[in-house]
């Protein structure tokens, strides 16, 4: 195989020709749900249909290619059916966990913009699952950091013995200047302007498509919605494979 080529093809044919231990890291974001139930429904013609049995092929295979101690992120979310949530993408976890992976953290994408809930009887949805799994302890792991509101102060306290002593012992420090980022990720829009800015992390992005523009997304790219009986397709920019010029 070549790096740096993009294969079209199912994840499956392109792992059965990858050699043990050979990937660091993977980043994807599956269908939500098995094609019967889905909320993406993939054409079975195509053989890309996405079934609990490919799932679980494909998690196997994972845990074959992913090299000790590397990670893969499965960005994953719930659909409600009969009024109950599916918790598919616990399923898929714990399934995680019995091929082998462990599960390192439990990531939250906090959507500063999501859809809202229309006529239903519980809170607007706002987030994903972004499930960390590693193949034994993650061999790196490069922290994005964040100011300490109060880096510098010095604390004088108490805290229990660790050893199980009775009594309590000092506890004297001076907070750092940085620390880790919680695990709650926000992407938030700005559309107040022709060209939106998104912000990711303090970081603002300029978008690279505007209000008006006509442009040509994945076949199964995006969340199909409908609001006030208008249907709607929602895309990250990511998906947006081309803008069509007049």
């Amino acid at each position: 195989m070549e790096i740096n080529r993009v294969y079209n093809e199912s994840c499956l044919d392109t792992m059965n020709r990858l050699p043990d231990s050979s990937v660091d890291l993977v980043v994807t974001s599956p269908p939500y749900e098995y094609e019967k139930d889905g909320l993406r429904k993939y054409d079975s013609n195509t053989g890309l249909g996405w079934t609990k049995s490919v799932f679980e092929e494909c998690v196997k295979s994972l845990y074959r290619v992913i090299k000790d101690g590397g990670v893969v992120v499965w960005n994953v979310a719930d659909k409600v059916k009969n009024g109950s949530k599916s918790l598919t993408s616990f399923e898929q976890a714990l399934f995680f966990k019995e091929v082998g992976f462990n599960v390192n953290d439990v990531m939250i994408w906090k959507k500063a913009n999501p859809c809202p809930q229309v006529k239903q009887p519980r809170y607007s949805n706002c987030f994903e699952y972004m499930f960390v799994f590693s193949k034994g302890k993650p061999k790196t792991f490069n922290p994005i950091k964040v100011p300490c509101k109060s880096a510098g102060k010095n604390y004088n306290s108490t805290g229990k013995n660790i050893g199980g002593e009775n009594g309590r012992r000092e506890l004297n420090y001076i907070v750092n200047s940085e620390k880790v980022k919680n695990n709650i990720w926000e992407y938030g829009v700005a559309s107040n302007k022709k060209t939106m800015e998104i912000e990711i992390d303090g970081e603002k992005i300029e978008m690279q498509v505007k209000v008006g523009d006509r442009v040509i997304t994945g076949k199964y790219s995006g969340t199909e919605v409908k609001y006030e009986g208008v249907e709607y397709l929602i895309v990250r920019q990511s998906d947006v494979l081309a803008i069509v010029e007049e």
